[in-house]
């Protein structure tokens, strides 16, 4: 279910928890957030793409964005627990839909735009793949969608 907006300058956004810093999307991104599920893993991937789950059907691909930037893998193996589904963030073939883990249940978060302060961070991994923000005494980081999924589509079969 969407959140309306109350303003054209306040987001809807999504607050994931995360091992470290949690993730932040626009609640469009999100198709929908999962109580449950489990990662089968996947053979010769590196260890960011966790492996894939069922859901509604289809078997998607979960990725660790902790993982990737880290270049490691989601602390704890495989994964169960929460999952956020996401949507593609544009027309893709072969990827219309990909999860990932949660540390925590997600919540829903109100934000003006003033409220959102870019942070400066030395890791340059970290920068390609999104930014740092500070919203009041929290920080998030938003990724880059495209470049995740680029990535991604590069694991995966055509």
């Amino acid at each position: 279910m969407a959140i309306e907006l109350r303003s054209p300058d306040e987001l809807s956004c999504v607050l994931i928890p995360q091992p470290g810093v949690p993730l932040l999307l626009p609640n469009e991104s999100v198709a929908e957030i999962l109580r449950g599920g489990e990662v089968q893993p996947r053979d010769e991937v590196p260890v960011w793409l966790l492996g894939s789950m069922a859901w509604r059907g289809m078997s998607i691909p979960v990725v660790s964005l902790h993982g990737l930037i880290t270049r490691g893998g989601a602390p704890g193996g495989r994964e169960r627990g929460h999952f956020v589904v996401l949507n593609r963030s544009r027309a893709l073939a072969g990827l219309p839909f990909y999860a990932l883990p949660a540390r925590d249940v997600p919540r829903l978060v109100r934000l003006l735009e003033e409220d959102v302060q870019r942070l400066v961070v030395d890791d340059p991994q970290a920068e390609a793949l999104g930014v740092t923000v500070r919203m009041g005494s929290e920080q998030a980081f938003i990724p880059h969608l495209e470049v995740v999924e680029d990535l991604l589509l590069s694991y995966l079969p055509h």
